[in-house]
């Protein structure tokens, strides 16, 4: 078993939380970092190595306020990564969070899905009881 990649948010990247023991992968907050695919390499390393291991279901719940343009190719590598999971029968879905006022990121939560081919599930943050 893998073991848990927890990288704390700050203003301008999110937390990330993949902990394989409990089945629990997120990545919540703002992405805006100047250098983008230095914060994500050791992220998308990691899940490269997951996929190796991985559980039979894999849920990525993805809760971004804001990304940039370099933030949504590094999202993009994770889930085509995510995406060979399929080809080892393996489920994956990924879990789209979204503000009901914020089209713009349901809309991108839509077309990583037709890039990619996987299964996403959109949840709008006023559905979500706690």
């Amino acid at each position: 078993m893998m073991t848990q990649l927890n990288i704390p948010a700050t203003e301008k990247t999110p937390s990330i939380r993949f902990d394989p023991a409990n089945d629990f992968f997120e990545i919540k907050g703002v992405s805006l970092p100047v250098e983008a695919e230095q914060f994500y390499s050791p992220i998308i390393e990691w899940v490269k190595n997951y996929i190796v291991d991985a559980q039979k279901k894999t849920k990525l719940m993805v809760d971004l306020q804001y990304f940039n343009i370099s933030s949504s190719k590094q999202l993009l590598d994770i889930f085509f990564q995510l995406k060979r999971l399929i080809g080892l029968e393996k489920q994956v879905l990924i879990e789209w969070l979204y503000d009901s006022e914020e089209e713009d990121l349901l809309e991108m939560g839509q077309d990583y899905e037709f890039m990619v081919g996987i299964p996403f599930k959109y949840t709008e943050h006023q559905l979500i009881t706690k």
